[in-house]
Order: C-alpha cells, then structure tokens, then sequence
C-alpha cells in the first residue's frame, strides 16, 4: 500500500488533475492519472507532454520510489536530462512495464524498462541501460 501511495503521490507532483487522494488504494482514478500523465497530457504547470527535461528533486524521488526502485531514481533524472524528456514519464513507464518493479523481467533480466524483442523481454546488461535505451528510443522515435 505504502508503493502506490508514493505513486500517487508522483502523479499529483505531476500535475494530477483532480489530484488523487493519497490513500494506497489504486483505482480508477489513479490508473487515468497515469494513463494522462503516459499520454504526455499538459499538467497543471503549463509543461505540455512529456518531451522537455523538468527539474525534479532527486531525495524526494527517491523517497516516493519503493524499494528497490528507489536505487533508479538518478538513472531516471540523468537519462531524462540527456534526452529532454520528463523524468516522471519514465519513472510511469517503468512502474506500469514492470508491475511496480515487482515482475521477473525486472529482478532477472535487469529489464527496469520493458523492453522487447522479437522474442519477447530482452535481458539487458543492467537497469541503467534498460533506462538509456528507452530515453534514447523516445528522444527519436523512428
């Protein structure tokens, strides 16, 4: 419970709108947060999609990310920064691909992405290149 009321709370941080109640419950409401904030919705701040870096706090990033996510907070902010792209969309597609980093594709296949071949989840060489890679292939999607 104590996970997607840190989710939630990335969400609203995000620009949620209505802001969700931080109460651990995962819902209607907070899967169409993700969904919006996935979509590359505008947020309440007037940031328009999910291409362009946003500054966020890496200690509270780290706080809102469950164990063992909580370790890929940097590799969120320095492969966002790289690419320009929100650092809360990756951390979003990270939590939705890997079932709150909870799947096998995850703990075994240093996959923190979800990314996929031709026969199904690639092993990578490690969490940070599962995350460059996808910064990279959403920087220049072709």
């Amino acid at each position: 419970m104590i996970e997607i009321q840190k989710i939630q709370a990335i969400l609203n941080d995000a620009g949620a709108t209505p802001p969700l109640k931080v109460d651990g419950r995962w819902g209607a409401k907070s899967q169409a947060a993700l969904d919006w904030l996935v979509a590359g919705r505008p947020s309440k701040d007037s940031r328009s999609d999910w291409r362009g870096y946003v500054d966020v706090n890496q200690e509270k990033l780290e706080k809102y990310l469950p164990p063992p996510a909580d370790k890929l907070a940097p590799m969120f902010l320095t492969y966002a920064k790289a690419f320009d792209l929100n650092p809360l969309f990756l951390v979003a597609i990270s939590q939705h691909e890997t079932g709150r980093w909870t799947s096998s594709v995850f703990k075994n296949k240093n996959n923190a992405m979800g990314i996929s071949g031709q026969h199904g989840a690639l092993t990578m060489p490690s969490y940070e290149e599962s995350i460059r890679r996808m910064a990279r292939s959403l920087s220049s999607p072709s």
